[in-house]
């Protein structure tokens, strides 16, 4: 049995009740240089190309595993302290939640809810930062797809995932689930610190597509 990440591994264990001798996990291969290519793609909305305020990406389903009225809400307190725009890419039955959230701000002219984005990359390549506010995950490709493309990140510390991906945080701010403050905090440093997008898109080789095959050939000889 091979999960995505070792936190879904060892759900697996727990609550399958599996042996844990049979029980493996092969992290997604997600890094590919051709992800930078795509990157290069026209940017998907004009803020990601005028010049102006840093702009936050969120990529995701609008829904409650994306938490993202969390993410509205640190943002609203980042914004109050410093200029900044955020964009959520994404569709789902939680627009009309979102979108009375963001209404209701004083800054809503600095968030986009633009809908689906066929290529997210060209986005993330232009970005200031990538956030990932999920409540759970299995293994977020999204993060990891950012971070091949450069963007500096920052994430919930949620199951499963994160803390594999960004190293305990060594590659990334990870943040209390649901805590929006915590968010705003992290989002702080990292647009602040001008190295964490290529600290990040360093880690990003290490979930590549040659890895993951090298690790699969590994369990099945074995």
């Amino acid at each position: 049995m091979v999960a995505v990440s070792d936190g879904v591994a060892k759900d697996l264990i727990t609550f399958a009740r599996l042996p844990a001798e049979i029980v493996h996990y092969v992290h997604n291969p997600v890094y590919d240089a051709g992800l930078a290519v795509r990157g290069e793609a026209p940017a998907p909305h004009p803020w990601l190309e005028d010049g102006g305020a840093p702009v936050i990406i969120a990529v995701g389903r609008l829904h409650e595993q994306k938490d993202f009225a969390t993410l509205l809400a640190g943002f609203f307190e980042l914004r109050a302290t410093r200029p900044a725009r955020l964009i959520i890419f994404g569709e789902g039955p939680e627009r009309q939640a979102l979108e009375r959230l963001i209404s209701g701000s004083a800054f809503a002219a600095d968030v986009a809810l633009p809908g689906f984005c066929t290529n997210p990359f060209a986005a993330m390549s232009r970005a200031a930062m990538l956030v990932l506010s999920s409540r759970w995950e299995g293994f977020p490709n999204v993060l990891v797809e950012a971070m091949s493309c450069g963007a500096a990140v920052a994430a919930t510390d949620c199951p499963s995932g994160p803390q594999e991906i960004l190293d305990g945080g060594r590659y990334g701010p990870l943040v209390k689930v649901g805590d929006a403050s915590g968010l705003a905090m992290a989002m702080s440093a990292v647009l602040d610190n001008p190295d964490a997008g290529p600290i990040a898109a360093e880690r990003a080789k290490v979930f590549s597509v040659e890895r993951a095959a090298a690790s699969y050939l590994e369990i099945l000889r074995a």
